[in-house]
Formats: C-alpha cells, structure tokens, sequence
C-alpha cells in the first residue's frame, strides 16, 4: 500500500490552492464564522440542479439553485445568487449543470493496486465517477505480490474515506472468483477443498467462509456445478451474503434469478439465452465444464451461427419477467464485447488513450486483441453481430423494466478507466436508452442496489457531495457528460485545471515507467 499520494495529488492540490480553495480540514475559525453557516465549506451558485430520479427529462432540471456543503455532505440547496462569504471556496456554476457524481458497478482495483492508485484512481475522477463496485476485491492466499486480500482492501476503502488516498469511494468488494472444482485456475497447493467447490455441502461451506471473511459479495464464474451454485445460493441468502457474477453454464438464467442471484455480470448471458437452442447448448458446456473446467469451442461452433439469427424476444421477454420480479441487475458492460468485435480494426487498436496504459498492461492487451483479431472470419463475424445483439437485448431489458447498472469492467483489455465510462454511456444510448434512463443507470441505480441511497445518488440536504458540474445539459445530449467543468469529492471541488492535473500525472508516471 503506498504511503504517499502521487504526484498528481500534489499538482491538483496547488491548482486549487491557486484558485482560492479552502478545505473543510484546513479552514480557520475566522473563515467559518464569516460563512453562511459555521459548517460551510463550499458554495456552488445558480448552477442548474439535475435530478436523475425524476419521470422526464423536463422535470429532471430543478432549476437554478445554489448548493451550500459542509465538509464532504450538502448542507443546504437555496434560491439562485447567494454570494459566497470571505473564506468559502466559490465554485462559479452559471451556465452549468450539477449532478450526483458517477457510479462504476464493476470495475477491477485489486490488481496490481500500487500501479492502479496512481493510474485508475485519478483517471476514474478526472472523468466524473466518484464511486466503484470491485469485482476483485479479494484473492486466494498466498496473493500475488501486486494483489491485495479483503484486509488490505478494506484498509485502503477506510483510508479514501478519511481522506488519506484520493480515489473512488469503494462502495463494495467482492470475493476472490468462485470456480468449480474442474477449473483451470492457480490456486494455492494446499487449499481446502471447498475453496472450488463441487458438492452443495462444499457450497455451503464455502459461504460460511466469505461471510467470516469479510466480503460484501460472492463472485461465481461459469464452471461452477449446479448443485453447488444452487445451495451456494441458499446459503448466502441465509446469511444476507448477496451473489453477483458470472452465470454457470449448469443453469438457466431464470433458475439464477429464482433462486436468489443478485446481479447479472455482462450482456452476454441474456444475449445468448434468448435462442431456442441455448438450452442444448448450455447443458453441452455444462458437462464439459463439469469434466475439463472451461466450455468447449467445438460446442460453441455449433451454436455460433444460429446464436443471432435465432434470437428470440419472446424468450427474452420471458427472462425479463423474471428479473423485473426479483428485482435483480443487469451490468452489460458493452465495452467487453466491443473489443471483441473490433479487435481486428487498426484504428480501435491504435487508441490514442493508450498513453494512459502502463506497458506492461498494453503488453497484455496487445496479446488478447491479436488473438481475438487472429480468429477465423465466421468468428470474426458472430462477434461483431453478436456486439450489436448485446446492445438491442439491453434495450429490450430497460424497455421490460430491469435495472440496468453502468459497469465498464476496467482495466479489462481497451477499457480505459474513467474515459471509457462515457463509452459505455455512449453505448447504452446507442442500445436506446434515453439520457435520462442512462443517468439514473449511472447515478441513482448504484446506491440503490447497494443500500446506500440515504446517502448517495441525488442532490439533498444531508447526501454525500460526490458531484458532477458539466458545462452543457446531458439530458440534451448524453455526450455532454465529457465535459466536465469541476468535481466535487470529499469536501473539495477539483476545477477544469486541477483535473487535467490529474490527468497529466497520469500520462507523466505511466511514461517514467518505460
């Protein structure tokens, strides 16, 4: 864990001392009493207020307002052309428009997480997400020297929170991944047998464990049995454990949603289960998996070229059904399946972005998309259909009423944390969700399936001030979250300077890695 803040910490703190920034943990007692309050800190005037929760996009601008913060909560909200007093930061909101900062429902810290503090974390707040889900947030000890436990990582969650690191809020960590006996997965030589677990007992057993352990959710993955998946399942609802993941290829979706799933990771299970054929396909894999621990690509060419053409929206209507009564999630996570479809496109490959990468990581990159790219032309093809089929089912699944969480899974291959939130955001309008949809999707619908919205996802007195100020409406035109005049995060407001501050430290440390 460091023990020092990056460079960029550093050049955005001088940047907002320059523009006259007072913290709440650096105030004097002059500056409070001069303020509108004693606990004021900060003051944002006549900036228009979004609210994500509204019915339509016309109720959804409140109007012109002036938001007071005490330290890092929104003390009050008043009527336009309230002057800031000596001593409290004034963040110019004219022409503006204010929102709950961004949630990033799956993205992956715990790796490499010296590296990532000093490249993810600035780069996922220059672009306005102020808090992340981590799917993996844990490992199978001993970890790799780059990789941290549940304890390294609940200890780093309590340092953002009292200010010593600068980065997202982490708003909850995950198990390390829960394969199957079969898998193929480096495991510690003597790790106990329910670590993988292939019976129910085993499952159970299992659950037990994360609970002590200290997790916020359980992470499956697709080689998992059925009757462990199921009793794993049952277990952790009785102990108030929820389940998020990958589907296994060993059930049906809907039989993952009866029996207590909490949240689907990545488009491509429903986009795959709406076939007549899928129930043959997934029972194939689920016995090749059940035997080899991976599913097998013979099965897969069989299926692969009537997987889109034989799409069936009534089929997935049915699946929607069953999430709607559930209430569970969808994370589509585009971004994953775009790469996938365009890992053969020079221009894609050539992300000018890629500045931000560490080499070593682009190295790994560079790997995934030549072999992605170096599959055979029918493949090549299922891909790039099967992209833009992930993006009509998501729409069918917002038009059925599933709530769709904004996911990006970065550092995942051509996924840059941060920048490509707005890609994924991009992509679900692309899907047919309107602005407003998608800003409830990346602001509202986060603390709500995590229990947190008492204190996050909408403008109100006494809600934390993680806040987006963007020069134009983004319920005008979703592309207008980029641009992004000021973040306010833990009691401060990181203007347009200190932002790219962040942002060039990022691209200065990747480069002195080389």
């Amino acid at each position: 864990m460091p023990g020092r803040h990056p460079a960029w910490i550093f050049a955005a703190a001088l940047a907002w001392s320059a523009m006259g920034a007072t913290s709440a943990r650096a105030q004097t007692p002059a500056a409070r009493q001069s303020a509108v309050s004693p606990a004021t800190t900060l003051v944002i005037d006549s900036v228009t207020i979004i609210d994500p929760a509204a019915p339509t996009g016309s109720e959804a601008r409140v109007g012109v307002r002036t938001v007071f913060v005490a330290r890092d909560r929104i003390e009050r909200i008043a009527e336009a052309g309230v002057a800031a007093p000596p001593g409290v930061r004034r963040v110019a909101g004219r022409g503006g428009f204010l929102l709950p900062g961004f949630w990033d429902m799956h993205v992956h810290m715990n790796r490499d997480t010296p590296t990532q503090l000093r490249v993810m974390a600035p780069l996922l707040l220059a672009h306005g997400v102020t808090s992340v889900r981590d799917l993996s947030a844990d490992c199978w000890e001993p970890c790799s020297p780059s990789n941290q436990t549940i304890d390294g990582m609940r200890d780093l969650q309590r340092r953002i929170e009292v200010g010593r690191v600068i980065a997202p809020r982490l708003q909850a960590l995950s198990s390390p991944i829960v394969h199957g006996p079969t898998a193929r997965s480096g495991y510690p030589a003597a790790f106990p047998d329910f670590w993988r677990p292939g019976t129910a007992e085993q499952a159970r057993e299992l659950v037990q464990f994360l609970s002590a352990r200290g997790v916020d959710f359980i992470k499956p993955y697709h080689t998992m049995p059925r009757a462990a998946y199921l009793a794993m399942l049952e277990e952790a609802r009785a102990v108030g454990l929820p389940v998020s993941g990958h589907l296994p290829w060993s059930v049906h979706p809907i039989e993952a949603v009866q029996a207590g799933v909490r949240a689907i990771e990545h488009a491509r299970w429903p986009g795959l289960a709406c076939n007549p054929e899928y129930e043959a396909f997934r029972e194939m894999n689920a016995r090749v998996a059940a035997q080899e621990g991976q599913w097998d690509p013979v099965i897969f060419a069989r299926f692969r070229d009537t997987a889109v053409p034989g799409f069936d929206a009534a089929a997935c209507a049915e699946i929607f059904r069953a999430l709607v009564a559930s209430d569970v999630y969808l994370v589509p996570t585009h971004l994953t399946r775009e790469m996938d479809a365009r890992a053969a496109d020079s221009t894609y490959r050539s992300d000018p972005r890629r500045r931000y990468v560490p080499a070593h990581r682009l190295r790994s990159w560079d790997r995934d998309l030549g072999a992605t790219a170096g599959s055979p032309p029918v493949l090549l093809k299922f891909y790039r259909e099967f992209f833009d089929l992930g993006l009509r089912v998501t729409g069918l699944a917002q038009a059925a009423g599933v709530k769709i969480l904004v996911g990006t899974d970065a550092f995942d291959t051509m996924v840059f944390p941060g920048l490509s939130y707005h890609d994924e955001l991009a992509l679900l309008h692309r899907a047919g969700l309107n602005p407003l949809e998608i800003l409830r999707a990346a602001t509202i619908r986060g603390p709500e399936f995590l229990g947190k919205s008492d204190r996050f996802g909408s403008i109100a007195a006494g809600k934390v001030a993680d806040l987006l100020l963007l020069d134009a409406d983004p319920l005008q035109d979703i592309r207008h979250t980029t641009r992004i005049r000021a973040v306010v995060f833990d009691g401060l407001a990181y203007d347009r300077a200190a932002l790219d501050a962040m942002i060039r430290g990022v691209e200065e440390y990747v480069a002195g890695m080389e």
